[in-house]
């Protein structure tokens, strides 16, 4: 089972992803918007690191998200559809 977990929308957005509860990634979005202390949706830490490992948007069996519930879906609705384009 994979979880991915989001963070955004507050200082050092990023995600994390869990695999049968064990971490298989994690990065903060500054690393690649090089935004210190981004507060920006981590689509391109989605985009990069979970297409660059093969992984679809299907492989992901939950997504784990803190407060502001609909931001989140609309961006994760939003790379779905983009990713499937």
């Amino acid at each position: 089972m994979r979880i991915l977990g989001l963070n955004a929308y507050a200082h050092d957005a990023g995600i994390a992803l869990l695999r049968d509860g064990e971490i298989e990634l994690v990065i903060e979005e500054e690393r690649l918007d090089r935004v210190k202390k981004s507060r920006n949706f981590p689509a391109q830490s989605i985009c990069e690191y979970l297409l660059a490992r093969h992984i679809d948007l299907d492989d992901i069996d939950h997504v784990a998200f803190p407060w502001r519930t609909f931001p989140f879906v609309a961006n994760i609705a939003g790379l779905a559809l983009h990713s499937r384009g």
